[in-house]
């Protein structure tokens, strides 16, 4: 059975047999006893090293079968070619979890990708479920459970929660923890998650009661059981996700406009949106984000966008800190009210501004930055606070901190404290911290942190929206039928990507199809001139390129002649032409669908026309989609406030419906890829103007 209640031994053993503990001091076998035997978790720890002995005053069982009652994990310590037959042993005797920290398995190419599955083998035999190989184990600091190799000392215990298939970055994030007074409350390193996958131990850090914020580091593809995990766990505690591998070399040479754009990066991020994430784009921005989130109290939430004051006792510093909110799309400076001013006038020397940032001036005492701190938070309209401390001139910093702190914890509104310098402040740093009050040391940090309250917020709103279906007019079972009607590289047929269409209501212009030059003739006069030539040629996919389309023909013979030209120049590949009226003028964009092996159908929505790669970043959105999909598309591609500049704000509901249609349809159909482009933006409503759609499972092929 593969859920989460398989795990608990990981997370709450009875007892635990470290296999290849060895006397060695600077061996990981020692460490990791050393780890375990310190701990406090109530688990018994039994050592076991075929040459016996003891160890820390322990015996040392010289196999895992002598190991007494109760052991329900293996912390394996030995090097890679021994572990299954270790593994092997641990199944004998019972155990059904294993935590393997050697390296040398499928990161190493094909001998080792033999060996992870010799690995696998042996587990399944016995039903064991294997954290790594190539990982360091977990740390559970509230339960004093510790089953990795890293020395000692560790980060107190707090409320992040760190899972990462790095155990490097797992330690450095540890000893970065330590010297900034970061607690945390779970550690778990995945390693190469041979078995046990980043989804299935997301679901225990939601269970841990004292975590607050869970921060995830990723290396592989992000699939649909990991953003359904992430669901789950950001509808009640925010999650930051740092992504590997944002870049992508050798993307490969797709056929549709749409696969072109979907670069892995783009399909990562639709699918970490749905997910309700803070997305990192780095690490200094995660571990800021992790600081504001981790000392959050569960009442302290903050609308989208969030209004913020600042308050400082230097103007510098708050011209700073108001740059950094407005550059941020989750805050906006709070404009201050008449009596929200008053009140801080009250406080404050003539001198003092108190418009926003609230500048107390330097003669600011403790007394006076906690009533103007007061007053901004009883203010309805601020959200969030960030206090800026430099050195006053004439009080401590500590004497400052003290008084904000009984302020903080009576407001029941987000504050983030930025401490600016170093040498003066460390007396304020842990007074602030002890009460745990978010503590940077930019205006910028704080800035950033208050921000990840408003973003976490915007997230849970994304996680828990239920998705948007417009069923098709015709029975499922008719299109499905449809699909078989293409060329051997899965490109459907002109026709039958006209039916798609019209079963989901997705307005396109009107079309003909011909094959001779006289059917072409007697088409276009039923269409009424001005009309549009496109051919239908076997391999041809992006028919401008190939000089495959003709705009604006005006007659009888000018159809004919072209026709027949292309009956020439294609030879056996020509198949035919699609006529169709000309269509009104318009603002032109890209709407499509492609399907991700790991992620599934994803919509597309971006700038369009031939030149669409060059129009700037589409985005990209999981199908079926919500509403906060919808919006989003048209916010990140800045197709909204295209079409608003452009003098097409009208249409921009047209465009979600379409969003939605297309959103159904390649949520039902199983299709690869679907490009809609362009669609026109008229004064009437949309109309794609061409269009085209591959099977689901066909290569992608054709010349352009």
């Amino acid at each position: 059975m593969r859920s989460s209640d398989t795990l608990r031994a990981f997370f709450h053993p009875r007892g635990i047999a470290v296999i290849g503990a060895s006397a060695r001091p600077t061996s990981l076998g020692y460490a990791v006893a050393r780890n375990l035997l310190r701990g406090r978790h109530g688990a018994a720890v039994h050592l076991v090293n075929p040459k016996g002995g003891t160890l820390f005053g322990r015996p040392v069982y010289p196999s895992v079968l002598e190991v007494p009652d109760p052991v329900d994990l293996a912390v394996i310590v030995v090097p890679a070619a021994v572990v299954p037959r270790v593994l092997d042993e641990a199944g004998r005797r019972g155990i059904r979890a294993a935590i393997v920290q050697a390296g040398g398995f499928a990161e190493e190419g094909p001998e080792g990708r033999a060996r992870q599955a010799r690995l696998l083998d042996v587990a399944r035999a016995y039903g064991i479920r294997i954290l790594g190989p190539n990982g360091i184990g977990l740390i559970d600091f509230h339960q004093d459970l510790n089953t990795t190799f890293l020395p000692p000392p560790f980060p107190r215990p707090g409320g992040l929660a760190f899972f990462s298939q790095s155990g490097a970055l797992a330690a450095a994030l540890l000893d970065w923890g330590l010297a900034s007074e970061q607690g945390f409350s779970l550690v778990v390193s995945t390693g190469n998650q041979a078995d046990v996958t980043m989804d299935e131990v997301l679901r225990q850090g939601l269970r841990h009661q004292g975590t607050r914020v869970v921060l995830v580091y990723l290396e592989d593809a992000v699939d649909r059981a990991l953003v359904t995990a992430l669901q789950e766990v950001t509808l009640h505690k925010p999650a930051i996700v740092l992504k590997a591998g944002k870049t992508t070399a050798g993307q490969r040479a797709a056929a549709s406009h749409t696969a072109a754009l979907a670069t892995p990066w783009a399909r990562t991020k639709a699918g970490l949106r749905r997910a309700g994430v803070l997305l990192a784009q780095d690490v200094r921005r995660a571990l800021t984000w992790g600081r504001a989130l981790a000392l959050a109290s569960p009442r302290a939430r903050l609308s989208y966008p969030a209004r913020v004051a600042i308050l400082t006792n230097a103007g510098g510093p708050g011209v700073l800190a108001a740059d950094a909110v407005g550059a941020s799309p989750a805050l906006r400076l709070a404009p201050l009210s008449e009596a929200t001013q008053t009140a801080l006038r009250e406080e404050l020397p003539p001198a003092a501004s108190v418009a926003n940032p609230v500048d107390m001036l330097a003669t600011a005492s403790p007394e006076q930055y906690a009533r103007s701190l007061r007053v901004l938070l009883q203010a309805p309209e601020v959200d969030g606070v960030v206090v800026l401390l430099p050195p006053p001139p004439s009080y401590s910093a500590g004497a400052v901190a003290k008084a904000l702190i009984p302020v903080v914890q009576q407001g029941g509104k987000p504050v983030t404290v930025a401490l600016l310098g170093g040498y003066l402040l460390p007396e304020a740093r842990a007074h602030l911290l002890a009460a745990e009050i978010p503590v940077f040391d930019t205006p910028e940090e704080a800035v950033a942190g208050l921000a990840a309250w408003a973003q976490a917020e915007q997230g849970r709103r994304h996680a828990q929206a239920s998705v948007v279906r417009e069923p098709p007019a015709v029975p499922l079972e008719r299109l499905m039928a449809r699909l078989s009607e293409h060329d051997e590289h899965g490109w459907l047929r002109p026709q039958a990507v006209a039916a798609l269409l019209d079963a989901y209501r997705i307005p396109r212009v009107p079309e003909a199809w011909a094959v001779t030059p006289d059917e072409a003739v007697q088409a276009a006069g039923s269409l009424g001139y001005p009309v549009v030539l496109k051919v239908w040629a076997h391999g041809v996919v992006h028919k401008r390129a190939a000089d495959g389309v003709r705009i604006g023909l005006h007659d009888a013979a000018s159809v004919w002649a072209q026709v027949r030209d292309w009956q020439l120049i294609f030879g056996d590949k020509y198949r035919g032409v699609i006529l169709q009226p000309l269509a009104a003028d318009g603002p032109e964009i890209i709407v499509g669908g492609v399907r991700d092996e790991h992620l599934g159908p994803l919509v597309m929505l971006g700038l369009g026309g031939s030149g669409v790669e060059a129009l700037g970043e589409p985005s990209f959105a999981l199908a079926p989609l919500t509403e906060p999909d919808v919006d989003a598309l048209l916010d990140e591609s800045r197709v909204r406030a295209w079409l608003v500049k452009q003098g097409y704000e009208a249409q921009v509901d047209a465009v979600r419906r379409l969003l939605v249609r297309v959103g159904s349809l390649f949520a039902d159909v199983l299709l690869g890829e679907l490009d809609l482009n362009p669609v026109r933006v008229t004064r009437t409503g949309l109309v794609v103007l061409d269009a085209r759609a591959r099977v689901q499972g066909a290569e992608g092929g054709g010349s352009e």
